[in-house]
């Protein structure tokens, strides 16, 4: 077999997409150069590089995630985290690489491991969950920095924590193998220092979750979390939506992976590439089966905001047409009543034509809606136009702004001019000769 996987574990993808994957048995990392990655069926490959010898100490890797510099981080079953650096990375063939530098971790345990969005690194270790600050893994060669946090306790109910993963919102999601489900911590509680007593914000576990020993966590490029069963051979997917509950939620998977054609056989290790390619790491079968892109709903609105003229105050716009398609892999449904008006001035705006309601869009197809604008007063009026569907993240909104303006005042009537008659002149009369008067002339 040339991929020389030995009880692989979970993967990780360099920013040249090439994809790293720890094999426990052979304490070693291999290495799959991206274009290699492209094939269907059964790729026997070789590894672009092996990362392995006595040089690197490696025993029983289980775990591998990039720091924001390129560094591989592994972690183990049993021993440290050891760190190699981006630039010795680069080479072909097998690689007898000195660590960077070596983290000495309190306890050993699942080996798995993940950086939050602030460079500090998670790592599964016994019946806790270690993280140290980003601060202290600059260093070289061995160190045992003091844990920024350590989550452990009663309260937080970890038995044997595996698979490690963030969400979104900065909420960390573990797996746990002992007591069958998963647990979230959210951001807000794992801001303090020291040992952390953390209740879980929520729990998932129960009947319904199909949870079987699970391992490996992910998120997709869909806001779903996937969960890796071991002693079940499947992979649940559950909804973004479903995942804003509190307590203990026995949620039944929106889908699960699982039956004879799926290759899988202990599967343990999950990685998802930008893309949506799910890569499932079976620790049963020396193998990792992929899923070319996972088959998810996506919705796209275009425009995605609308801005209407200025408009006269009781008077309608034309109308703006919002044409929207499925980006994705799975049908993408509207209910009756999908589309509504929310937002601040709602009564404002009018749905004019609606396309999309009642209607299922396979990939590629599109549904539209005509949106006027009618205002009732003067100034600047906001609104969603939202379409509720099956997509991650609905509720989906385009935004929708409109000036009202108040029509010009009407100009007072101008008073008709009174016209002065013009006087008639007093006619001048006409001199008729001269009178001559007598002369008086005494003498």
């Amino acid at each position: 077999m040339n991929t020389g996987l030995d009880r692989p574990f979970g993967g990780a993808f360099d920013s040249d997409g090439n994809l790293y994957i720890p094999s426990g048995e052979s304490n070693s990392v291999l290495v799959f150069a991206a274009a290699d990655l492209t094939g269907t069926g059964n790729l026997n490959l070789t590894p672009v590089r092996t990362i392995k010898g006595g040089n690197t100490g490696l025993a029983l890797p289980a775990g591998v995630a990039f720091d924001g510099n390129g560094d591989l981080y592994v972690a183990q079953q049993i021993g440290p985290v050891e760190v190699f650096a981006a630039a010795d990375l680069v080479g072909t063939g097998e690689l007898d690489l000195n660590p960077l530098r070596t983290i000495i971790v309190p306890s050993t345990g699942g080996g798995q491991l993940v950086f939050d969005d602030n460079g500090n690194l998670y790592v599964g270790a016994g019946f806790s969950v270690v993280a140290f600050s980003a601060v202290d893994l600059t260093g070289t060669g061995p160190s045992t920095p003091t844990p920024l946090r350590t989550i452990v306790g009663d309260n937080t109910d970890l038995s044997l924590p595996t698979g490690l993963a963030f969400d979104g919102n900065g909420t960390l999601y573990v797996a746990d193998i002992d007591s069958k489900s998963v647990k979230a911590l959210t951001s807000g509680s794992l801001a303090g220092t020291g040992d952390l007593n953390l209740t879980p914000a929520r729990t998932i576990v129960g009947s319904n979750t199909g949870l079987s020993e699970p391992f490996g966590v992910v998120f997709g490029p869909d806001g779903r979390l996937y969960v890796a069963s071991s002693a079940s051979d499947s992979v649940a997917a559950y909804a973004s939506e479903d995942l804003a509950g509190t307590g203990d939620l026995n949620l039944t998977p929106a889908r699960t992976i699982v039956g004879p054609n799926t290759g899988f056989s202990l599967p343990v290790g999950l990685v998802v590439r930008p893309d949506g390619t799910l890569y499932v790491s079976n620790n049963g079968s020396q193998s990792v089966a992929v899923f070319d892109r996972l088959a998810v709903e996506a919705f796209s609105a275009a425009p995605d905001s609308v801005t209407f003229s200025d408009q006269l105050v009781n008077t309608t716009s034309d109308g703006s047409t919002v044409t929207v398609t499925n980006n994705g892999r799975a049908d993408l449904a509207f209910g009756a009543g999908a589309l509504t008006l929310t937002g601040g001035d709602p009564s404002q705006f009018a749905v004019d034509a609606d396309d999309c309601s009642n209607q299922t869009l396979t990939t590629g197809d599109t549904c539209t809606a005509d949106v006027t604008f009618t205002p009732t007063s003067a100034g600047v009026k906001n609104a969603k136009l939202t379409f509720t569907d099956n997509a991650p993240g609905s509720p989906h909104t385009v935004a929708l702004t409109g000036t009202g303006l108040s029509p010009a005042p009407t100009p007072p009537p101008m008073p008709t001019p009174t016209v002065t008659p013009t006087p008639t002149p007093t006619p001048t009369p006409t001199p008729t000769g001269r009178t001559k008067l007598p002369l008086d002339v005494r003498s």
